[in-house]
């Protein structure tokens, strides 16, 4: 009994102390409960659960106060209930697989805050599940990025602006972090040589001449705002005068540098021009070597100044001309320097040495520095005109505080000199400090700047009356000039305007009328007046050409060329239209440069320059040609207007005609503009030269004598690469019928119903549809293989490159030809024709697209067009 009672004695204690000990673990837990959901509560993100039907189990306080709830509204609704409608379905689909997979990264959905107002959150979330793995609920939290997003907008807009400022810029722009380029607009890239991602990264000093490196990267040290002009470096090596300015700014976190680069070759083209002029219209007529000093200044109030400064300053001066002759008698000499050193002959080549260092043209400061001939101070700056160097100041003479007896005797033992009366005047030689010294070389280069610009002042007065006239003069020059310019360019735009309307019906009209003769006999009655018909389109085709030509708007197709060949073999063709009795010379050049050019420009502009010297002979003459390699430099362009510098292959013709007078040469290239008799001569044949050569980028020159002739002068621009093609014009032409199923597309109804039946006529079937989007449809619906794709190139709902391209993903081998009737400007980029692309220019006849089509068809290229296309729409 007893010890039953123990026993349970001992159970009943240890149940107690189990009861104690979970009491206390339950207490804890309840504790750390609390603290979770005060952390949780408190969490600076959204918070929220769902269970297995995507509804709420719980929320923490931000997820209230970000959608403006309270726990009550959400606890059990469905998640979708507050997201925008537009994202409801798509949590419906995506929530099963959120569940499968586990796991959800930065996954953007867009709410809808109990105000009625959106907000976009990014969520992250996993899957809890029980013991058994088994899904128990989701854990999410989310973040707000509305503003984020906005910034992020805001930001990639600005950058966008700002991308689009910076390539619109007309000079270079860098960005550069410590001189490493981070960023570049395309002018720099232009205007350097280098492409966009050799700039990126590179030292952007490397753009700098090497002479000139030290002072940018001074000024960038320094923050220096101002703009400076230095020397710049291309890739090809050339050094050229640029204009910086520069400015510190922050550029993503962090502070960079942003500069601007100007080429300013042309402005310093200009500059020194004008200051040639200006030095030319100071010089008398006797004097051959330019301004002089004197021209300019009273000698006498000059030494006036020069001896008060030698005497303020307590050193020695005196101002000579740029090769050291003396201009004024010295100031303040000392008798080391004139009675002592420059008694010896070996003293005295080092004084002049000296001189001649220190009178060096130097505009940005003084030069100091010691003397070649005993070490003393000297210092000298330039007095200039408008950059032009006419005479230094020079100073000097001064002892330097360091300098040691010990090195005077052995200089004057050096040249010869007595030691003890050298050192005796050495020591009458005055001493100041380097930093005195160079204050007072800084005052003496003010003081020159000062003069400089006192004679640059005295200059403009001497000559403002005379300017003034000039002015006047030149301005009526160039009102002139204006006005012709503007007549000129009314005409190119009346040209460009009418030609795609004007080919357009030109072709329906030829197009008919080969169709008519094709069914007639020579003898038909009507035969002939079909083929006047034609003949009259082929002229209003030429005189349409003609006008584009001016207008710089003709479609080419550049080849890089010989001249010589493609001359020779034209000028058998002219002689038997310039006739027998004027003589045809012919002189070329051995070694001529190659050109880049279409051939029948060449041949265009030989035959209306080679007929205009024709009609300018009366009776027995002479017609001389040729060609030869021409330089011009800057210096020269810049005595003879209308010339560029560069490398240039010329084509000069000659006559020994009638000439022309001042009046008549100033109009040779006015269109329309002829002194033949009504009848003779549109007026567009020099016109017609003139706008061909502008489109290659070169220029002409004419010189013309009443009674003794003309020349005209072509420059073309020398091509730079090494392939040079021969050019020889294909005579055999390829058979003009065929088989092969041709798709055409043209918008215009009475061209495509035409083209159409000249296809079919020469034995091809054709699929004709009158847009794209039908041509399309037309295709699925015959299911056929397309041998050749002939369309316009300009139409409504897409172009012509579109169109083909759309078309060979199914059938890769179509072969494309484009036809247009509009100019090159249009059709292609700067007026050139990519080579490669097959281009049949309206209106043509039927023997030309018969030949055209043949010779696509019967290529061994491949159907894709080419992306140079992308170029022409």
């Amino acid at each position: 009994m007893n010890g039953q009672t123990i026993s349970d004695s001992s159970e009943l204690t240890y149940l107690k102390k189990r009861v104690a000990e979970l009491e206390a673990r339950e207490a804890r837990l309840q504790a750390d409960y609390e603290h979770l959901k005060q952390l949780y509560d408190r969490a600076p993100f959204a918070y929220q659960s769902l269970d297995n039907e995507g509804c709420f189990i719980e929320v923490n306080q931000a997820w209230l106060e970000t959608l403006g709830y309270t726990r009550e509204e959400v606890i059990g609704g469905n998640f979708s209930e507050f997201l925008h409608p537009d994202w409801k379905d798509h949590f419906k689909e995506n929530f099963p697989r959120f569940k499968a997979i586990g796991e959800i990264l930065g996954i953007e959905f867009e709410m809808v805050r109990k105000d009625g107002s959106t907000i976009l959150v990014s969520f992250h979330g996993k899957v809890g599940k029980n013991s058994e793995g088994h899904f128990q609920q989701t854990h999410c939290v989310f973040q707000d990025i509305t503003k984020r997003k906005q910034e992020e907008v805001a930001l990639r807009e600005s950058e966008e602006r700002f991308r689009a400022l910076h390539d619109a810029s007309f000079g270079g722009i860098v960005i550069h972090d410590k001189g490493v380029i981070l960023d570049c607009n395309q002018g720099l890239s232009d205007q350097t040589g280098y492409g966009f991602e050799e700039l990126i990264g590179m030292d952007g000093l490397m753009l700098i001449a090497p002479d000139c490196r030290d002072f940018v990267l001074q000024n960038i040290k320094r923050g220096f705002e101002q703009t400076y002009e230095t020397e710049g470096l291309r890739k090809d090596g050339t050094i050229y005068p640029v204009s910086i300015r520069g400015s510190n700014i922050p550029y993503k976190g962090r502070t960079v540098r942003v500069t601007e680069f100007r080429d300013i070759t042309e402005y310093k083209r200009m500059e020194e021009a004008l200051e040639k002029r200006l030095v030319t219209l100071t010089c008398p007529l006797t004097q051959k070597n330019g301004i002089t000093f004197e021209d300019l200044f009273n000698p006498a109030v000059i030494q006036r100044i020069q001896d008060e400064f030698a005497a303020a300053t307590g050193v020695a001066s005196i101002i000579t001309y740029p090769d050291g002759t003396p201009i004024t008698a010295p100031s303040n000499f000392t008798h080391l320097c004139s009675e002592i050193i420059r008694k010896t002959e070996l003293g005295c080549a080092n004084c002049f040495k000296s001189d001649a260092a220190i009178g060096r043209y130097h505009p940005g400061s003084p030069i100091v520095q010691p003397c070649l001939s005993g070490g003393l101070w000297d210092a000298g700056a330039s007095i200039t005109v408008g950059n032009h160097h006419i005479a230094n100041w020079l100073i000097g003479q001064v002892r330097n505080e360091t300098q040691s007896e010990e090195g005077m005797r052995a200089y004057a033992r050096e040249i010869g000199s007595d030691e003890e009366s050298f050192i005796a005047a050495f020591h009458e030689v005055p001493s100041m400090s380097r930093e005195r010294f160079g204050h007072i070389a800084q005052a003496l280069f003010t003081l020159a700047n000062q003069l400089s610009t006192a004679a640059y002042q005295n200059i403009q007065q001497a000559r403002f009356i005379t300017e003034r006239n000039q002015a006047e003069v030149e301005r009526e020059e160039l009102k002139a000039q204006l006005q012709q310019s503007q007549k000129l360019e009314s005409v190119a735009r009346l040209a460009g305007g009418i030609a795609h309307d004007f080919n357009n019906m030109l072709t329906v009209i030829q197009g008919h009328a080969d169709l008519a003769m094709m069914n007639m006999q020579p003898g038909d009655p009507y035969y002939q007046r079909f083929s006047a018909i034609r003949d009259t389109v082929q002229r209003s085709a030429d005189l349409t050409r003609q006008m584009l030509a001016f207008a710089r708007k003709q479609p080419i197709a550049p080849k890089v060329l010989g001249l010589n060949e493609i001359i020779e073999s034209m000028l058998a063709m002219l002689k038997p239209l310039i006739g027998e009795d004027i003589n045809l010379t012919w002189l070329p050049e051995t070694g001529l440069w190659p050109v880049k050019v279409d051939p029948s420009q060449i041949e265009q502009m030989l035959a209306n320059l080679c007929i205009n010297a024709r009609d300018a002979i009366e009776g027995v003459g002479e017609i001389i040609v040729e060609t030869g390699n021409s330089t011009f430099d800057e210096e020269y362009c810049v005595a003879h207007v209308g010339f560029v510098p560069g490398d240039y292959v010329r084509i000069s013709v000659s006559d020994n005609g009638a000439g022309m007078d001042k009046q008549v040469l100033a109009r040779a290239f006015e269109p329309f503009f002829t002194t033949k008799e009504i009848g003779k001569g549109t007026g567009l044949g020099l016109a017609t030269v003139y706008g061909s050569v502008k489109q290659n980028n070169g220029f002409i020159n004419v010189y013309s004598e009443l009674g003794r002739g003309t020349v005209f002068t072509i420059y073309l621009p020398r091509y730079e690469g090494k392939t040079v093609q021969t050019w020889i014009e294909d005579a055999t032409a390829p058979a003009e019928c065929g088989h092969e199923t041709i798709l055409l597309v043209e918008d215009e109804p009475m061209i495509l119903e035409m083209t159409s039946a000249m296809l079919q006529q020469l034995g091809y079937t054709v699929l004709a549809a009158n847009s794209p989007n039908e041509a399309i449809l037309l295709v699925k619906e015959q299911n056929k293989k397309i041998d050749l794709i002939l369309t316009d190139v300009i139409m409504p709902e897409m172009n012509g490159r579109d169109l083909a391209e759309r078309l060979q993903v199914n059938q890769p081998w179509v072969k494309c030809l484009f036809m247009s009737g509009y100019t090159a400007d249009i059709i292609a980029h700067q007026g050139f024709l990519d080579e490669g692309v097959h281009f049949l220019q309206k209106p043509f006849s039927h023997t030309t697209l018969a030949i055209k089509v043949r010779k696509v068809l019967d290529s061994g290229e491949e159907g894709k067009v080419s992306r140079q296309l992308r170029l022409w729409i």
